[in-house]
């Protein structure tokens, strides 16, 4: 797993159980206790635009306008906070966010300068920020 950190981009890219963090260090998760355990990976502390959990079999998104839960096996729940509805389908689209899937990919947009793709095949996900979110990111394990 690699990944080029831009000035203008901070990206932190996950697999099963190791973390390649916005500050381009490697950890490895300690385990999951249960499948409802989960480990704040990234958020934004200083807007409150995105927070990233991730567990056992699943990665959580909480946005402004939706919260998303992938699974490993494909699986995409999508909660739309606005019109308080939840999906199942893809593609969807919300205020800030559109997310979509291409074969083994499931891509999240959004226009607050935060994009999520995640290969579901290998269950490796890499998220990437603007530069607008540059020391306003933090996360912990």
């Amino acid at each position: 797993m690699f990944c080029y950190t831009f000035s203008e981009k901070e990206t932190l890219i996950f697999g099963r159980d190791q973390f390649y963090t916005f500050d381009q260090r490697y950890f490895h998760v300690p385990g999951y206790r249960t499948s409802q355990c989960k480990y704040l990976a990234a958020r934004d502390f200083l807007h409150g635009n995105f927070t990233i959990l991730t567990g056992r079999d699943s990665i959580t998104i909480l946005l402004k306008d939706a919260d998303l839960v992938i699974y490993r096996t494909g699986k995409l729940i999508s909660y739309d906070r606005l019109q308080k509805r939840t999906l199942t389908g893809l593609p969807v689209q919300f205020r800030d966010t559109t997310v979509k899937r291409n074969i083994t990919h499931i891509v999240v947009n959004n226009t607050l300068g935060f994009d999520v793709v995640c290969d579901i095949k290998h269950f490796v996900c890499s998220i990437t920020t603007s530069g607008f979110y540059h020391n306003a990111t933090a996360g912990k394990f």
